[in-house]
């Protein structure tokens, strides 16, 4: 929970300073950070497959695959996030133009991207390093990491972007720079910290030139689901990027600071989904099947008290949230609307959250998609009847996407209970038992494949 927050905390402040320059900035960092968090995040989300494996592996005391696992991962992210850097270094400014940004917005966008990508080459054994302490339960380097990226962060972007201490006065470049900076050191420490924080396996780093493709494969078989389900909840909002700009220039960065006041909320709760995965997943391969159950709940109960107490402070005081962002009255002024439908969207997003994380800890990672699958597919109909039919503007797409949250959320939380398809009868118990026997099942045949490999 600490390490997501503290991680926003230098997201925030980057719009907090160049909101303030600038209200146009605003928009030309919800134009970059939309699509590269698109990509970043599917690699992020199919690492969910690698957190998953170690803390069943674990959990059965098969501290040999944890190993092999964690050895693979580590060599074939790092060959992703060198792809990624080249990438957005070739396709950046076209993409841009492709979701509509134009003139200043889209001159901003790709001098900003050109830089922020630089730590993308250190972003592989970041997110890997990552997975594999949170899949061991080992969660403070984690968090260590979080912080100094965090707060080299704050400190560059007040030396950078306002030219303080004779450095130079770079503005939206400046943030762009320290946060590169930021991540490429924290994406380091991480990696250390993976060597020093008594793993109860040993990570040989010969190892690590001699993956096995079996062992990653594993893996991405398990996290490949969350990654595609990652990947369209982001291209959903890449086309809504498209629809914010074709209601107005400022519409977007509008949005842009709402999602950022409103996920200081999420990243909350986001820490109690996370190690409900890893939890989850450690009492299946024990089959402990009604510690798995009781994890889950407890985690959901203490979700829904943060969301109702951040949704009673957005409803409050919207307008004074805001206005730490931009000096604009008309921002203001729309801003706080939004933020207060907001105030009742993230109940039922801590469910999709917290729930989701349950249920991806028993290894089913493809409901999450099927249920993704058609959360992207209703939002992007409903926000284009709302904005182009009846010309209810930003208002219109956060009402969908309230009703999007509510609808889904329903339907995972009768997935938990049920053990399988709620729309599908049957004895809860005996799907849960069914789930334990294929993990069991399913890490046999892993082992198998792995020997004759």
């Amino acid at each position: 929970m600490v390490q997501t927050l503290v991680a926003h905390l230098q997201i925030v402040i980057d719009r907090a300073f160049l909101g303030n320059i600038n209200s146009l900035y605003l928009s030309a960092l919800g134009n970059v950070m939309v699509p590269y968090n698109a990509v970043s995040f599917f690699l992020v989300s199919a690492a969910t497959g690698l957190t998953i494996l170690i803390a069943q592996s674990l959990g059965a005391h098969r501290n040999d695959r944890a190993r092999g696992y964690a050895e693979s991962s580590l060599f074939f992210s790092t060959l992703l996030g060198l792809g990624l850097f080249l990438f957005w270094q070739l396709a950046g400014a076209w993409i841009f133009r492709l979701l509509g940004a134009g003139g200043l917005v889209h001159d901003a966008a790709t001098r900003y991207l050109r830089l922020l990508s630089l730590s993308l080459i250190f972003f592989g054994f970041e997110i890997s390093s990552g997975s594999i302490l949170q899949g061991a339960g080992i969660t403070r380097p984690i968090m260590y990491a979080a912080v100094i990226k965090s707060g080299l962060n704050i400190l560059l972007d007040w030396l950078l972007i306002f030219g303080n201490l004779g450095f130079p006065e770079l503005g939206l470049e400046g943030a762009a720079l320290a946060t590169s900076i930021a991540n490429s050191i924290g994406a380091l420490s991480l990696f250390f910290f993976l060597f020093s924080s008594g793993l109860p396996f040993r990570i040989s780093r010969r190892s690590l030139f001699s993956p096995r493709w079996v062992d990653y494969w594993a893996s991405m078989k398990i996290g490949l689901p969350a990654g595609i389900e990652s990947l369209l909840w982001f291209g959903g909002q890449t086309v809504m990027v498209r629809i914010f700009n074709s209601i107005s220039s400022r519409a977007m960065g509008i949005a842009t600071l709402v999602q950022g006041i409103q996920i200081m909320a999420v990243l909350i709760y986001l820490g109690f989904a996370r190690g409900t995965t890893t939890l989850v997943g450690r009492y299946l391969g024990q089959g402990r099947i009604k510690q798995a159950m009781r994890t889950g709940f407890l985690a959901q109960k203490i979700a829904l008290g943060v969301s109702a107490t951040a949704g009673l402070v957005f409803l409050i005081f919207a307008p004074r949230l805001v206005d730490i962002f931009t000096n604009d009255p008309a921002v203001i002024r729309s801003g706080s609307r939004v933020l207060r439908i907001a105030a009742f969207t993230i109940q039922g997003q801590a469910v999709n959250m917290v729930i989701g994380s349950a249920i991806r800890g028993t290894g089913d990672t493809r409901w999450m998609l099927r249920t993704q699958i058609f959360g992207t597919f209703f939002v992007l109909a409903s926000a284009s009847l709302l904005v182009f039919v009846f010309g209810m503007g930003i208002e219109g797409i956060y009402l969908t996407i309230l009703f999007d949250e509510y609808i889904r959320a329903a339907i995972n939380f009768l997935r938990f209970i049920r053990g399988g398809n709620p729309f599908v009868r049957g004895n809860s118990a005996a799907r849960w038992r069914d789930t334990t026997r294929r993990i069991r099942r399913e890490q046999l045949n892993q082992t198998v494949a792995g020997h004759e490999s």
